[in-house]
């Protein structure tokens, strides 16, 4: 789960313009090496809103978020749930 956890945050960080698509793939293809799951099959975007409405990080319509700016570095920003949807479809 930490696996897939960690390919969808870069997944987001590149769709929000954080992380370049070069860093995701390097990820991605350690995460296969390593042979960790890193994708989330068929996931249904407001399934993923649900769950994301309960989580601890949520403050009201916003969630604090935690993106990768590059390998090995994050960073903090907050998301409101209806920007997380658009982003997810």
């Amino acid at each position: 789960a930490v696996s897939i956890g960690m390919a969808f945050a870069a997944d987001l960080s590149v769709k929000m313009g954080h992380l370049n698509k070069s860093d995701q793939e390097r990820l991605l293809r350690l995460l296969h090496k390593m042979q960790l799951p890193a994708n989330m099959n068929n996931h249904d975007v407001k399934s993923l809103v649900d769950a994301m409405k309960m989580d601890k990080k949520r403050e009201g319509e916003n969630l604090h978020m935690i993106f990768l700016d590059r390998i090995g570095h994050a960073i903090i920003e907050t998301v409101s749930l209806n920007q997380l949807e658009k982003i997810l479809k």
